[in-house]
């Protein structure tokens, strides 16, 4: 009897006293309570067990989560590092044949004045001269009355022409300077020309094969996230398998404890009588001690939502829709949520070239019809901003009136179920956009543990009003 008696000793300290009641008032005590021995440390071993895949694969997440963002993060950096570095090329190109041809432009315009300037000089001297001469000629001639046989006539031709032979002197030399200069500066010119052309060339050349690069290095890193994110999930799974085997193993044991200490095991096996699902209390007593191990799930999910907190609200902290829609996914059991009509979502999602698309062509799909009233259910889809990071496959449930003055009303209702999936395309090639894609990938692996969970959401619109 001390044999039997000591683990119901034990045992009856580790159950409620209720289900200990039950079963010392039942007809076979000592096979629930030899059940119980086996049943009590496979709860607390499954429970650590348990513990310790969710632990190890979170573990592994956020291994990946950070070597994802740091090659990221060294990605951005190489490809702004080399964009920098052809653009500083291309105008360092561009400097230096500025800095070549100014020079040229400063010696030849020197050389030029260096010759026109002394050629002016002398035009200059030769024209006060013949003023001279010509006024002292011309007072002689007023002054002896005419009689030295020269008239006023033929001195103004005298010092004109020889004006004129000066000034033609010194447009030869004028020109002649002039056609050196040119001469000088056509081909620095062309040489300039050809060299901030072919850097400009060289920039966009160098511009193309840095963008294409890291645009390939950017796919195959993302590439390398899904691929690593869906192995933790495999290890994860494979590891929670190996739990429920071992529990389900444990059972077995269970039954077998049961068994043995019935009175009659063998009539008992035949039976094929399972203990553990043909009895309230007991199965009460299971789904209790489950539950324990579920708390303990929970205190490590709460730890990774903070860390998941982090992660996300870098990309997005300037999108406001995705931020409050994953704020809501964050919480325990989120029930529905229904934005107001005027929530800033709904103006969003309202101002959005997308909806305004589905707008038309819902009124091109019945205006044909004529007068009417119309109801219907239609996709809308996101490719890009802050409502394509929190809305994935919607649709929108309207109520089309078509009135017969030719006016109409539109009511329509976005309905969502907020999640996430894998996916590595819709930002390729931006390296900005790819934050967010990690973000995603990242909440998709979290989904899997409950840390961000799905639920239901929708968006009146603001009735709309027109003339078709």
């Amino acid at each position: 009897m001390i044999e039997v008696l000591e683990p119901r000793v034990v045992l009856s300290a580790s159950v409620p006293a209720d289900i200990d009641q039950f079963i010392q008032d039942s007809s076979n005590p000592d096979g629930w309570y030899a059940a119980l021995d086996v049943l009590v440390p496979a709860v607390a071993q499954y429970a650590i067990d348990q513990d310790a895949a969710i632990d190890g694969y979170n573990s592994l997440i956020n291994s990946i989560a950070q070597q994802y963002a740091d090659d990221l993060s060294a990605l951005s950096t190489l490809r702004q590092t080399s964009l920098q570095g052809a653009n500083d090329a291309f105008w360092d190109a561009v400097n230096s044949a500025e800095q070549s041809l100014t020079t040229t432009y400063n010696s030849a315009m020197t050389a030029y004045s260096n010759i026109t300037n002394p050629a002016n000089q002398v035009y200059e001297t030769l024209v006060q001269s013949l003023l001279d001469d010509f006024n002292n000629d011309m007072g002689m001639v007023n002054s002896s009355g005419g009689g030295s046989g020269v008239t006023e006539e033929e001195l103004w031709e005298t010092m004109l022409t020889a004006e004129v032979a000066g000034w033609n002197a010194f447009v030869g030399v004028r020109e002649g300077a002039w056609s050196t200069f040119t001469s000088t500066m056509d081909p620095a010119v062309a040489s300039w020309t050809t060299t901030v052309d072919t850097a400009y060339v060289d920039r966009e050349v160098a511009f193309a094969a840095i963008r294409s690069s890291t645009d390939t290095q950017l796919s195959l890193l993302n590439a390398w996230l899904a691929t690593d994110l869906a192995l933790a999930d495999t290890e994860l799974q494979s590891d929670l398998s190996l739990v429920e085997a071992n529990w389900t193993s444990a059972m077995s044991s269970a039954t077998a404890a049961w068994l043995a200490a019935s009175g009659t095991p063998t009539t008992a096996a035949a039976s094929g009588w399972n203990f553990p699902m043909t009895t309230g209390p007991i199965l009460s007593f299971w789904d209790d001690m489950r539950g324990l191990g579920q708390l303990s799930f929970d205190a490590l999910e709460s730890l990774n939502w903070g860390t998941w907190r982090l992660i996300a609200s870098q990309f997005l902290a300037e999108k406001p829709v995705a931020g409050m829609l994953l704020d809501h996914a964050l919480q325990d059991n989120p029930p529905t949520l229904t934005f107001p009509a005027g929530h800033f979502v709904n103006k969003a999602i309202a101002d959005s070239s997308e909806f305004a698309c589905v707008v038309g062509e819902i009124l091109e799909d019945h205006i044909a019809d004529g007068p009417g009233t119309y109801k219907k259910r239609v996709p809308i889809h996101y490719s890009n901003g802050d409502l394509e990071a929190g809305i994935k496959n919607a649709t929108i449930d309207y109520t089309l009136v078509l009135n017969a003055g030719h006016t109409y009303t539109l009511n329509a209702t976005l309905i969502d179920i907020y999640d996430f999936s894998i996916s590595w395309n819709y930002y390729q090639g931006n390296l900005n956009g790819a934050g967010l894609t990690a973000a995603a990938n990242l909440a998709w692996a979290s989904q899997h543990l409950s840390m961000i969970e799905k639920y239901k959401w929708t968006a009146p619109m603001t009735p709309i009003t027109g003339e078709w």
